[in-house]
C-alpha cells in the first residue's frame, strides 16, 4: 500500500492499478456488445420531437444516454 495525493486529498492505493489500461474485451462478449450498440443506434435514428408529446424526446434521449453510459462502464471494467 502507498499513499498518493490527488487534488489536495490523500488517497491510499491498495492495489497498484494506476496507469493500467483495461484488458481487451473477450471474444464471446463482442457479439453481445455489438448487438447492444446496434440497438442503441436504431433508437437514436428513431429519435424525433413530437408535437403531441415533446417531453417524450427528452425522456428517450436521457434513457439512451444512460444506456451508453452503462455500456461504457462495462467496457472499462
Amino acid at each position: 500500500m502507498r499513499t498518493i495525493t490527488v487534488k489536495g486529498r490523500s488517497v491510499t492505493v491498495v492495489k497498484g492499478t494506476l496507469d493500467r489500461r483495461p484488458g481487451a474485451v473477450p471474444v464471446d462478449r463482442r457479439q453481445d456488445l455489438a448487438s447492444r450498440l446496434d440497438q442503441i443506434e436504431e433508437r437514436i435514428k428513431r429519435l424525433t420531437v413530437s408535437r403531441r408529446d415533446p417531453d417524450r424526446f427528452f425522456e428517450q434521449r436521457s434513457e439512451i444516454a444512460d444506456d451508453v453510459r452503462k455500456l461504457a462502464l462495462e467496457l472499462r471494467f
